[in-house]
């Protein structure tokens, strides 16, 4: 009945999603170029971290496309920074992460659902 009044069901999501997707990947590009690495901090990228932020995210709860993690591992990027870092440089990421959830939420009340290991450090802190 929806089509019958001409409700459109896709408005080309998928397309805007793919595009923001290529764009950001090509600013991360960017950014590896001038700093070296894919480890972008809040307070060199706020958009940038947070969607990096965000393909760590799914990658962990196993949304990422296939085609996207393999993109960003042909550029050396580490979905495990615990694996790369060191104490401070880890701390400095999980403060650039609550700072990014506190941006978005107006608090620093991580909740497990959002982020398991953010809400342990803020909870550790």
């Amino acid at each position: 009945r929806l089509r019958n009044i001409g409700f459109e069901f896709d408005l080309g999501g998928a397309v805007w999603w793919e595009e923001r997707w290529d764009a950001q990947y090509d600013k991360l590009l960017a950014y590896k170029e001038a700093h070296g690495d894919c480890n972008v901090t809040e307070d060199r990228d706020t958009d940038l971290a947070k969607w990096v932020q965000n393909q760590r995210r799914y990658h962990k709860r196993d949304t990422l496309s296939d085609e996207h993690a393999e993109r960003l591992r042909n550029i050396g990027f580490e979905f495990d920074l615990g694996a790369v870092v060191g104490r401070e440089e880890r701390w400095e990421v999980h403060y650039d992460e609550l700072a990014l959830y506190e941006k978005e939420h107006a608090n620093c009340n991580v909740t497990k659902v959002w982020s398991a290991k953010l809400s342990k450090w803020v909870q550790n802190q």
